[in-house]
């Protein structure tokens, strides 16, 4: 295994964190602070990531073939990416042209 805080874990990272916050804020009209459910959704993810079997090397999950998530979660996170995705590139537009160029949009 490798490192756990390299520069491809950090930016998955704040790449997810920066999507439920959209989605959050979007589709549950959550101001500041993340509600329940999308926090909850934050911290799965998270804790997902520092177990990922490869580590810096980590494909896209798209690509990956251990899907880490369970079918509920990935289906609330595909949610997620559907509607913040497209709206990124307003809010982060070097994190989402830096997501599309490593195909994780």
């Amino acid at each position: 295994m490798t490192s756990r805080d390299g520069p491809r874990l950090t930016e998955e990272r704040k790449t997810i964190r920066c999507m439920i916050e959209i989605y959050c804020r979007g589709e549950h009209h959550g101001r500041g602070s993340l509600c329940p459910e999308c926090g909850g959704l934050l911290d799965y993810a998270m804790a997902r990531l520092d177990v990922c079997p490869f580590g810096e090397e980590k494909p896209t999950c798209r690509n990956c073939m251990v899907h880490c998530y369970d079918a509920e979660h990935r289906e609330r996170v595909r949610a997620v990416m559907r509607y913040a995705g497209p709206r990124m590139i307003y809010t982060h537009p070097l994190l989402a042209l830096s997501h599309m160029m490593n195909g994780r949009l």
